[in-house]
């Protein structure tokens, strides 16, 4: 583990009780790393032995990669280092054939410094690129192989059609020699590439099924015995027993509930969107912002169009975080965990995640960190709600 990776782990630890925990969490999140700090020492690692602080030998370095390499240079390097630009997907895996990584290396490339997830075998593209260096091939011969392949355009998921998830297709495609033999399987089966997330998107389901049934649903269960009211006059809850008929809400009132923003003070938000508490907040990361679970990219996954990953994978570790949390609240009549109930919800998380084809939660990435926070204290879904969500949006109305 990196010295970066191990200061993220240790700021998990922070005290609850301490007189400056606000301050200790603000800090916490300005030690994040931006992007080109990552990708610095992911050069140092790869040869470069220059001035950490001189720019342009870090950008000569680069450049000489992916010359070697014989490919185009990306466009606006520059900026990763001034402006702290990030990089798309495609850019990241241009990386990865710059500098000869193997399949594992590349994973982890983007984990850990581009924090995207890893390679997407529902993509036609990302197969390619996947098996290229899975079998040592090089970008070029990546693309000309991708240019023999049909395109697919993204459609609609059909819950209720056959879906082939993306470890059937990797086991088919780890079984390989060739890019013929890569090709044919391609064209083939060209219908299974006209969607992706197809795991994602049907856990998404379960968990929304899981969530909100009128007789079982948690969110039902955890409103019919507790008072969970977004009510009070600052972040103060005592999560009081309180009996409430149960009844099938709206999306927008469990997604709400989930956040611990149901109640009275978010009844007037006329837009529906917790954009403007997230924009505000010091304690969300600009990162975490970035494609935060909302109401309108869940509803989309409910109904199988296409969202981005990134928005995916956010949204499948809010419910799962929430319903590990919320199952065990309403099970035992508390929000306090004990015992080995910590290592159970995470290990829970990281399990589904890598069943639907993404990394597991990383201390490094400022979205995963804030989960890992909540799961390391002893009442984990209060703190999420009064520690990040509420304290959130009373710091946008300051």
């Amino acid at each position: 583990m990196d010295s970066y990776t191990e200061l993220m782990k240790d700021n998990l630890f922070i005290e609850q009780d301490d007189e400056d925990y606000s301050e200790k969490l603000k800090r916490a999140l300005e030690m994040f790393r931006s992007f080109d700090e990552a990708l610095s020492s992911f050069i140092v690692k790869k040869g470069y032995s220059g001035d950490m602080e001189d720019v342009s030998a870090k950008i000569e370095f680069i450049r000489g990669k992916f010359k070697n390499a014989d490919m185009d240079i990306p466009r606006g390097i520059g900026k990763w280092f001034t402006e702290h630009k990030r990089i798309e997907k495609n850019t990241a895996i241009q990386f990865c054939f710059a500098f000869n990584l193997n399949v594992d290396e590349a994973n982890d490339f983007f984990r850990r410094i581009s924090l995207t997830r890893g390679f997407d075998c529902h993509d036609r593209e990302e197969i390619v690129y996947y098996f290229a260096l899975k079998n040592g091939l090089s970008y070029q011969k990546a693309r000309e192989v991708i240019q023999e392949i049909p395109k697919a355009a993204p459609e609609k998921i059909d819950f209720d059609g056959e879906m082939v998830y993306t470890s059937s297709i990797v086991k088919e495609i780890d079984r390989l020699r060739t890019a013929q033999e890569l090709i044919s399987f391609m064209k083939e089966n060209i219908s299974q590439f006209a969607y992706n997330n197809a795991r994602a998107y049907t856990d998404i389901r379960d968990l929304w099924q899981d969530i909100t049934d009128v007789n079982t649903g948690i969110a039902v269960r955890e409103k019919r015995d507790f008072d969970i009211r977004f009510d009070d006059e600052k972040y103060i809850n005592n999560y009081i027993p309180n009996a409430i008929e149960a009844k099938n809400d709206s999306l927008w009132t469990t997604y709400l509930q989930i956040l611990g923003l149901l109640g009275n003070n978010m009844k007037n938000n006329a837009e529906r969107s917790i954009k403007s508490i997230l924009k505000e907040s010091k304690l969300i990361h600009v990162f975490a912002e970035d494609c935060f679970p909302d109401r309108d990219g869940l509803q989309k996954i409910l109904n199988g169009v296409h969202v981005s990953d990134e928005k995916v994978r956010k949204m499948l570790i809010l419910l799962l975080f929430y319903k590990e949390c919320g199952k065990l609240a309403v099970e035992s009549k508390s929000y306090e965990i004990t015992g080995a109930a910590s290592e159970r919800i995470l290990s829970g998380i990281n399990r589904h995640l890598l069943d639907a084809g993404y990394p597991d939660l990383y201390e490094g990435n400022p979205y995963d960190w804030m989960f890992l926070y909540c799961i390391n204290t002893n009442i984990p879904l209060v703190v999420f709600r009064e520690d990040f969500m509420r304290e959130s949006f009373y710091q946008s109305l300051e």
